[in-house]
């Protein structure tokens, strides 16, 4: 049973809401074998909005965009259907996954935008009926290789949208698609020094109406390096590339971090030093994308600095 009493004194505004909902979860989940698992289940149910999600007055909500939801209260209501299929092998290290999920969503509400010059906008609530619908496939792999003492992973996910969006007082049909591919190395190559390797790519792209946008990929690989060459000393090198495929032009960049810590054990004493952005990067670029609006972002970085810490214990 929900019971929702909203009132704006200041504006004189208020509206009250009282429903009972049922929210029936079936899930099964079939162990083939030893192995093997399958997986699926069904859902549906309502949601309400909170306190965020109703105001009848302008808020600035950051430097781009001021928002006002003067509507009834938010109302969701969501199906869900989901299935997968796993395999687990301790004895071989061999872990693997597979998750699909299909859900829609139907909504009383849909956020008219109003794009002003330079970027900004304005948004407002309509009470207008709309369906959204998702789908998603993910799958991870993982193998531990004993004798390399390695773990590997791979993770695959695609992602894709259909929904309506009021733009600039016009309704328009949207739709989103994301893909990704990840990987991870996790190694000792001694008994003194472990290698991590992590990459993720990520391919977005949208099309409002009849008009597509152009593919966006953003690439991110990260290298650590850790010594250990003694009980008491640890010596850390940490690297980052990344790569932005943007409008304007491409973005790279190269961070690159030393860490370097001694440990005073009979005091319980650590000595730290750390330097920062050694290639001294001094801007970064990136891009963010939501239903509508691909924005470019450049950040002014710190130049290149050394931090000296000590811990220890009371």
């Amino acid at each position: 049973m929900h019971s929702y009493a909203v009132e704006d004194s200041n504006l004189r505004k208020s509206q009250n809401l009282n429903q009972l909902t049922f929210d029936p979860r079936f899930s099964i989940i079939y162990d083939i074998n030893t192995f093997w698992k399958v997986n699926a289940s069904t859902s549906v149910g309502k949601q309400f909005g909170t306190i965020d999600q109703l105001y009848y007055g302008f808020i600035l909500r950051d430097y781009r965009s001021i928002q006002r939801v003067d509507t009834p209260l938010f109302e969701a209501f969501n199906q869900n259907v989901s299935g997968g299929i796993s395999y687990r092998n301790p004895i071989k290290s061999l872990f693997w996954n597979l998750l699909y999920t299909h859900s829609i969503t139907a909504k009383n509400l849909l956020y008219n935008t109003l794009i002003m010059e330079g970027g900004a906008s304005e948004i407002q609530a309509v009470p207008v009926d709309n369906n959204h619908t998702n789908n998603n496939l993910s799958a991870r792999l993982s193998k531990y290789f004993d004798t390399l003492k390695t773990n590997a992973t791979l993770t695959s996910n695609y992602s894709s949208q259909n929904f309506q969006q009021i733009l600039n007082s016009e309704l328009a049909d949207i739709k989103s698609r994301n893909w990704s591919l990840g990987g991870k190395v996790d190694a000792d190559l001694t008994n003194w020094l472990n290698a991590e390797y992590k990459v993720d790519l990520i391919f977005s792209k949208n099309k409002i109406q009849e008009s597509s946008n152009q593919t966006i990929l953003h690439q991110n690989h990260i290298l650590d390096l850790n010594f250990t060459p003694t009980d008491n000393l640890f010596l850390g090198l940490k690297s980052e590339y990344i790569q932005n495929t943007l409008f304007s032009e491409n973005s790279e960049n190269i961070f690159m971090d030393l860490i370097g810590r001694y440990s005073w054990k009979d005091r319980n004493i650590d000595f730290e030093v750390q330097l920062s952005n050694l290639f001294n990067t001094k801007i970064y670029r990136t891009v963010n994308i939501d239903a509508f609006s691909y924005v470019e972002t450049e950040y002014q970085l710190r130049p290149s600095q050394i931090l000296f810490k000590m811990r220890f214990s009371l």
